[in-house]
């Protein structure tokens, strides 16, 4: 006989609305937010499926089929930033208007801004005409560290390259040569 995997610790509506959110998240940032609950994550992932209220692959889970297919680059860029700040996060939501994730954490607010290659100029423009609006902690999340340079936003806490494999490193200007620790107490 098969028991059934008690999903105690994690809430299923806070993991599917973590999913809604974000449309589209990879597996192994999931396992990372819910560190330690893997098999949790897992079973509820499954029993999402087959209640039709997510897509998954070997990869990635989504909302829908579409979102499963092309994911959400610029969200799941700015997640792995975020995972670096998981420790201190009260509370985090999709941004709006350019701004990718907004997260309040023990120290105050960050908002992370994702730039895909080839984006710098439009996301530079969009995101620096309400910039007064924005916390002081900016972060800029990037696949390369040649795109700082393409970046004109300021001021900015910290610039964040992404490698493929979720990777993250921290340059406090864009002319470091050498890496920093996150911004924060919390790594």
């Amino acid at each position: 006989m098969i028991c059934p995997l008690p999903s105690s610790g994690i809430p299923p509506d806070d993991l599917l609305d973590l999913i809604y959110h974000y449309k589209a998240l990879l597996i192994r940032q999931l396992y990372l937010w819910y560190r330690g609950q893997e098999a949790i994550v897992d079973h509820l992932l499954h029993r999402f499926v087959l209640a039709g209220r997510i897509f998954r692959n070997s990869e990635r889970v989504a909302c829908n089929a579409d979102w499963l297919s092309n994911g959400n680059p610029a969200y799941e860029m700015a997640f792995w930033a975020l995972l670096d700040f998981r420790d201190s996060v009260e509370y985090q939501l999709p941004g709006n208007h350019g701004i990718t994730i907004s997260a309040f954490t023990e120290n105050g607010e960050y908002d992370f801004v994702s730039v895909l290659p080839g984006h710098e100029k439009s996301t530079s423009d969009v995101v620096q005409a309400q910039r007064e609006a924005l916390g002081q902690r900016l972060v800029i999340v990037v696949q390369n560290p040649d795109q700082i340079p393409l970046i004109a936003i300021r001021p900015v806490a910290a610039y964040c390259v992404v490698s493929p494999d979720g990777k993250t490193t921290y340059y406090t200007t864009a002319k470091e040569a050498a890496p920093c620790q996150p911004p924060t107490s919390a790594s």
